[in-house]
């Protein structure tokens, strides 16, 4: 995959190109669309990616039915799935910065360290979200829908796209106590104002409960098949 970044008057365009197995013309228009795929079959050949997606998938194809035969436990499997998927947080999370402190001009004011654990942390908890939706599902249409139904709301009053703050009064107690709520508010205050992990100790505690109470509720509810 090739990232361009070019100004065309006083817009910046990105342009991505890619040699990857391409898209058909009539899916083009549905580029942007959370968790759509545009083959949807058991019997296509790339599968959806996330973690979610990922836990489905090994259980459609009953290769869980079999570890479940194994020494294996519940813990480890999903212990496993979520190690796996943090082994890419360091790419995921520096290039995207990288590309805006270089690019765009973004200032960096706070400390790796304090960034790192904000990430970390927000990988952890999102990564649990992800086992507690798969922990029963066996369709990707399914974990597609269950996903979006619970992405889709936070990405819209989270502040990902504007401030969480233009929503009434009244849904600030839910707004602030949604994970990617605090994962951005702690991202920006780390980022853009410097703060250290003492100022951010109610961000983190929530990103924290998160993590705790879905990977719990993952490990309790967690089926093989």
């Amino acid at each position: 995959v090739t990232i361009a970044a070019a100004y065309e008057a006083a817009d910046l365009v990105l342009t991505v190109t890619d040699n990857g197995v391409g898209i058909a013309a009539d899916d083009l228009a549905r580029i942007g669309q959370p968790f759509f795929q545009a083959r949807a079959a058991y019997d296509r050949k790339y599968d959806g990616t996330g973690l979610g997606f990922s836990i489905v998938q090994t259980r459609m194809r009953r290769l869980l039915k079999r570890l479940r035969a194994s020494p294996m436990r519940r813990r480890d499997y999903l212990a496993a799935q979520l190690l796996g998927r943090l082994a890419f947080l360091v790419p995921e999370v520096v290039i995207p910065i990288a590309f805006g402190a270089w690019v765009l001009g973004m200032p960096i004011q706070g400390s790796a360290l304090t960034i790192g654990v904000v990430c970390l942390l927000g990988a952890v908890a999102f990564g649990a979200l992800g086992l507690l939706a798969a922990s029963r599902v066996r369709t990707f249409e399914a974990i597609s829908g269950l996903l979006n139904l619970v992405m889709v709301p936070m990405w819209v009053l989270s502040g990902v796209f504007f401030s969480s703050a233009n929503f009434p009064d009244a849904m600030q107690p839910f707004i602030q106590v949604l994970p990617l709520t605090a994962l951005v508010d702690a991202m920006r205050a780390a980022i853009l104002d410097g703060d250290g992990l003492g100022q951010l100790v109610p961000q983190l505690t929530v990103l924290v409960t998160w993590a705790v109470a879905s990977g719990g509720a993952a490990l309790a509810i967690f089926r093989w098949q």
